[in-house]
């Protein structure tokens, strides 16, 4: 187990559609959103152990 990774996170809008996907990602990793839309995301976060989901508002 390498507790340093993160195995998946990936972006949906706010009608379920995945923007993007991004694997084996190391904790601490800066993600670029600056291509994505004004809106509402979803943010799914799978690590070995759980899903974690935060919703977040891009202005």
């Amino acid at each position: 187990m390498n507790s340093g990774r993160i195995k998946s996170i990936s972006f949906t809008n706010s009608i379920g559609q995945e923007i993007f996907l991004i694997k084996n990602v190391e904790m601490g990793k800066k993600i670029n959103l600056s291509s994505l839309p004004s809106g509402l995301y979803f943010v799914n976060i799978q690590t070995p152990h759980e899903m974690i989901v935060r919703k977040i508002i891009k202005d």
